[in-house]
């Protein structure tokens, strides 16, 4: 194999993690956020009375149901079409969690201090 080959096989090995981690990190968060637009286009904020329980049922689809099937899906999906050996797959898990939970927070602290009263 000549040095230009193995050069593009690492970029499509590196490539593939970083897919990998950008995926099972993201896909939730997309899908949990997709979900609040939608779910809160639909709900009355300024209602006086508690919120109903369909609407109770829906925010919990959004906030927990809906992301764990689309990480499961990742998952899944990731384990069928891959570049890298299946051994790394615990260690694309791993820094798909992390990257997802530090998304996480930073979008929390950015919506936390655009609605925060100064």
């Amino acid at each position: 194999m000549t040095r230009p080959q193995k050069a593009w096989e690492f970029v499509l090995k590196a490539w593939d993690f970083v897919f990998a981690v950008m995926l099972i990190g993201g896909s939730p968060l997309v899908v949990m956020f997709a979900g609040i637009l939608v779910v809160s286009y639909f709900f009355d904020h300024g209602a006086k009375e508690p919120p109903h329980a369909w609407e109770l049922v829906c925010g919990w689809a959004v906030f927990l149901i809906l992301p764990l099937v689309t990480f499961c899906l990742a998952c899944w999906w990731r384990r069928k079409r891959r570049v890298l050996p299946i051994s790394l797959f615990p260690l694309e898990l791993i820094a798909g969690l992390f990257f997802g939970a530090v998304s996480f927070v930073v979008l929390l602290v950015a919506w936390y201090a655009a609605f925060a009263d100064n």
